[in-house]
């Protein structure tokens, strides 16, 4: 195997099942007949991850929203919350409800996924901007807020179109990398807006996850927004992230371009063994290395990588010392 063929096996292994996404794209839909039936929508769409394709794998939470009827305008949203949740409950037993800030969370028992239901109205303005729902907020403040979901999804959707069709894969390998360097801390929508920005044409896999964590590296700690322009989203960091997540894209930059230099050197296997120690178990391993082998190549000038094994190559992370030959005088 080499590296293209790698990189092949971990794209298949981040794809969601396509059973489920059938299922969460049927439940989607009786969702949403339920609430236009019963007056309280007038329609609805999917946003976030799922809608974008850039979710991981297992299928979890679906960001769905509910286009309210005028007739539930001016009303709180706690109380807009409540009539969603009478109305599903009707159709859909057994079910569990929770309440965020924006959302309502409808838990459905036979499936193995979730609905994070937004109410809102369409804004009053030329664009397709959203009013959300906000239940936060002060009785003094206008409780339904400003959104641009259809905007986010479209930006997405012209960079995978310039990438041709490579771009939400290459999201989702960002996703995993990081999700393995630092678990959830960094938001997923700080790692597709960083991808964003860094992956702007037509690049290689390898190429795409080493500038996806070059560009990382610059822009933690400073200043950055998500794909609209609109909102600074680095606002929103918590500077202890930042500065661990950081560290983190430096040192996984460094790891990356090791690894392209060892396939370009030749050695697939020893890059391979490096992506696999960034990617996890989803990334196909290498071949076992033998004690014996590792010295040889070591006693023929290799390179110690940073997966802890021998190249033959001189791509390692660390070069072996250059050796002379010894005669008696």
């Amino acid at each position: 195997m080499d590296v293209p063929d790698a990189f092949d096996v971990l794209d298949e292994n981040l794809k969601l099942d396509p059973d489920e996404r059938v299922a969460a794209q049927d439940r989607h839909a009786e969702i949403t007949e339920t609430l236009v039936s019963a007056g309280i929508a007038s329609g609805s769409f999917l946003q976030g991850s799922f809608a974008r394709k850039t979710m991981l794998p297992p299928l979890h939470d679906i960001d769905k929203i509910i286009i309210l009827t005028e007739a539930y305008r001016g009303q709180h949203p706690d109380r807009v919350m409540g009539a969603i949740q009478d109305a599903v409950a009707a159709v859909c037993s057994p079910v569990t409800f929770d309440r965020s800030k924006h959302a309502v969370k409808i838990d459905i028992a036979d499936d193995p996924f979730l609905f994070d239901c937004v109410p809102a109205f369409e804004s009053d303005g030329e664009d397709d901007d959203v009013l959300i729902a906000n239940r936060e907020a002060p009785a003094a403040v206008d409780q339904w807020t400003r959104s641009n979901p259809r905007e986010l999804a479209r930006r997405i959707t012209e960079r995978n179109q310039a990438t041709n069709g490579r771009f939400i894969h290459q999201v989702r390998m960002a996703k995993q990398a990081v999700r393995e360097l630092l678990g959830d801390s960094l938001p997923s929508l700080h790692v597709e807006s960083i991808a964003y920005i860094a992956i702007e044409t037509v690049l290689e896999h390898p190429d795409a996850i080493a500038k996806f964590f070059e560009v990382g590296a610059e822009l933690l700690g400073g200043e950055y927004f998500e794909p609209t322009g609109v909102d600074q989203i680095s606002d929103r960091l918590d500077t202890a992230i930042a500065d661990e997540a950081k560290l983190a894209f430096t040192n996984a930059a460094k790891r990356a371009h090791e690894a392209i230099d060892l396939a370009a050197a030749g050695d697939h296997n020893e890059a391979i063994r490096v992506w696999a120690t960034m990617f996890g178990d989803v990334f196909p391993p290498a071949p076992p290395q033998s004690a014996n082998s590792a010295v040889e190549k070591l006693t023929r000038g290799g390179s110690v990588t940073s997966a802890a094994a021998v190249s033959a190559t001189r791509a390692g992370r660390t070069p072996a010392p250059t050796t002379r030959s010894w005669r008696l005088a």
